[in-house]
């Protein structure tokens, strides 16, 4: 039997965080031990993730964080920050 862990997310004002893919969550999730658990980040227009935090520690500004066989309990905090819009003239792709 796999043993439940709890991974404590949270973020401010300024996007989402999805897990499993589509499911918007905040606050406790549970995650099977022993299993990865990936989490999309996803922040709202004029909008861009400064910083993603494991256990406090930076993992840097990520869109997509993983925590690999989970085996314990973990926090997972998202930064966001507003007011960033594309240079006028910039083309995507």
């Amino acid at each position: 039997m796999q043993v439940p862990y709890t991974i404590n997310v949270s973020h401010n004002p300024g996007g989402r965080v999805e897990f499993p893919l589509g499911t918007i969550v905040s606050g406790p999730v549970i995650v099977a031990g022993g299993t990865d658990a990936t989490f999309n980040i996803i922040p709202n227009n004029t909008f861009i993730v400064t910083d993603v935090l494991e256990d406090g520690f930076s993992v840097g500004s990520v869109n997509r964080y993983t925590f690999a066989s989970v085996s314990a309990d973990h926090a997972l905090s998202v930064v966001f920050d507003g007011g960033w819009t594309l240079p006028t003239g910039y083309v995507s792709g």
